[in-house]
């Protein structure tokens, strides 16, 4: 394999294509819920987390964004009556957010258009290259976090 550089620039460009790609096919898949991508992710986290609901930090740390994204998505949320806010019983500097019940709904009719997207997604590639995929995939998070010092938690 060729090392890149200026004359060979494709690597890093098929990854800037797929990554462009992907967003597309979210937004496509939103947009007739007049959601951004991310927000449906956020409820599916937040749905799976069940009756408690889920710490905005511990949301935040799973959605690899800032705390400051994860108040905005949950404002937006919040805004078209999906999910709420609540101090958390035993320590009230917690916020944990929930699903309402438009939001779990909404999930409800969601999620399976989700699986099926992931399904068609990767039908490309078989069982074994797919497998190739995510863990080449992976090991570049990995070796792209020891640059940085990251640990899993501060994802």
């Amino acid at each position: 394999m060729s090392k890149p550089g200026p004359e060979n620039p494709r690597h890093l460009h098929a990854l800037h294509r797929a990554n462009k790609w992907l967003r597309k096919v979210g937004e496509a898949e939103m947009a007739p819920f007049g959601l951004h991508p991310l927000q449906g992710y956020v409820m599916h986290m937040i749905y799976g987390a069940g009756e408690d609901g889920l710490p905005l930090s511990a949301l935040a740390n799973r959605l690899s964004v800032s705390p400051a994204r994860v108040t905005h998505l949950i404002d937006d949320c919040e805004r078209d009556g999906l999910a709420i806010r609540e101090r958390d019983a035993e320590d009230r500097r917690v916020w944990r957010v929930k699903l309402t019940d438009k939001g779990r709904e909404l999930h409800e009719i969601l999620h399976p258009r989700h699986m099926a997207m992931e399904d068609w997604l990767v039908s490309c590639f078989s069982d074994e290259e797919f497998e190739q995929l995510s863990a080449l995939l992976d090991r570049l998070v990995e070796h792209l976090k020891s640059r940085f010092g990251q640990a899993e938690d501060e994802e």
